[in-house]
């Protein structure tokens, strides 16, 4: 008796039924992965605010936000951000101790041979919801060239002096404020401490997220960084090393690093708005980060929450500042 095979009409659909099924799945997956990669982001976010505790612990004081070149001690203190201070409370013990601190960040890199300390990637100073990992601050537009592996996190200095342009009408003003850590001072480390977050530890952002950079992103349109003012397609979401002192900043507008005439189609202008978390990521803006209508914070009390993107622009404001008295309420 011969045998029977499937006709085309079966086939087609077979074939069929396996593509809605593939379709299905995809979008379910993808849930999955997104659900992952945020919970090992809210687990870094965990990490680092613990390592800022046991700091303080050990020191009697918050670690500096950053140290600039302004305030650079000569030979002892040279400029820097916040994440050497707390390596050795997140397992990179080896690290703080080989780090020359005596010299300023970028002079602990070759950025051809992209080797040196600062250029070693950091999984916990990453968000794995990031689309392009293990991606570098590289400023190449004059000497000395900057160059050092980029993180996704990054310490709010408080509110800057444009912050209450972003503001509603009804909005109180909050003014030049300073957030949970200090910057050094050129005679020596910042003291701030716990103590000194009388708006509360639990209202009061100590890390939060500005992931991408130093590609610029606005809302979910990426242009890819090319830090160099000379040329025409230039493009910088400034400060997006661990080892840069420009990490940290205050809050409010972004401004355009790239010369207006050279800049890349999209970013030839500084970011107009919308206002909000997940605006843009360039740097004295907001907040920004690859979670859908979120970002994330860790708190002074070491708390990690996330915030949706309707969140206050006043309310960012208030929990960037560490003494300023607002009264947060539920968003």
């Amino acid at each position: 008796m011969p045998r029977r095979g499937f006709t085309l009409i079966e086939l087609l659909v077979v074939i069929a039924i396996i593509a809605v099924l593939i379709g299905l799945l995809i979008p379910a997956v993808q849930k999955v992965r997104e659900a992952a990669a945020r919970s090992t982001c809210q687990n870094h976010l965990k990490q680092l605010g613990l390592a800022f505790h046991n700091y303080e612990n050990a020191n009697g004081k918050l670690p500096n936000s950053k140290r600039t070149e302004a305030n650079k001690i000569v030979g002892v203190e040279g400029a820097k951000g916040w994440a050497l201070e707390i390596f050795p409370y997140i397992e990179q013990d080896n690290v703080a101790k080989t780090y020359d601190r005596t010299v300023d960040w970028w002079t602990l890199g070759d950025p051809v041979a992209e080797t040196g300390v600062v250029m070693t990637h950091f999984k916990i100073l990453q968000c794995p919801s990031s689309p392009f990992p293990n991606r570098f601050q590289d400023k190449n537009d004059a000497a000395p060239r900057k160059k050092g592996s980029a993180t996704d996190y990054f310490t709010p200095e408080g509110t800057g002096g444009t912050f209450d342009s972003l503001l509603d009408a009804t909005d109180p003003a909050i003014g030049t404020k300073p957030g949970a850590l200090d910057q050094a001072l050129a005679t020596g480390d910042s003291r701030t401490k716990i103590v000194s977050i009388t708006d509360g530890t639990s209202n009061t952002f100590l890390i939060g997220e500005c992931g991408g950079r130093e590609d610029i992103w606005r809302g979910r349109v990426r242009t890819p960084a090319l830090a160099n003012k000379t040329n025409p397609n230039c493009a910088r979401a400034q400060g997006g090393a661990w080892a840069t002192n420009d990490n940290p900043y205050a809050l409010g507008k972004s401004s355009l690093w790239c010369n207006a005439g050279n800049a890349a189609p999209g970013v030839t202008t500084a970011y107009a708005g919308p206002f909000k978390i997940n605006g843009t990521n360039e740097s004295g803006s907001l907040f920004y980060s690859f979670h859908t209508g979120a970002a994330m914070f860790c708190f002074a009390d070491g708390s990690v929450r996330s915030l949706g993107e309707s969140t206050r622009v006043w309310t960012l404001g208030a929990m960037a500042t560490r003494a300023n008295g607002e009264t947060v309420g539920a968003e």
